[in-house]
């Protein structure tokens, strides 16, 4: 099995496949459906909720005293 470095221009933290740059340059004419496009603003603001919920709900089951401190130091 092929290790993905060798298919990807890695810039620091940053990691760009050698295709993409291309895929733009020629395929200017896309249309995106407008259900596609609520699909994927729904998906975004449902993946934020989610993710407070979780953060909430581990820290309530949790607790840890350094957030205590960052929250409440003045």
């Amino acid at each position: 099995m092929k290790s993905h470095q060798f298919y990807y221009l890695h810039i620091g933290l940053y990691a760009l496949h050698y295709a993409c740059p291309g895929s733009w340059l020629v395929n200017t004419s896309t249309k995106v459906a407008d259900g596609a496009i609520q699909l994927c603003h729904l998906n975004y603001h449902y993946g934020f909720l989610a993710s407070a919920l979780a953060f909430i709900a581990l820290y309530w089951a949790f607790p840890s005293a350094k957030v205590d401190e960052f929250v409440t130091q003045e």
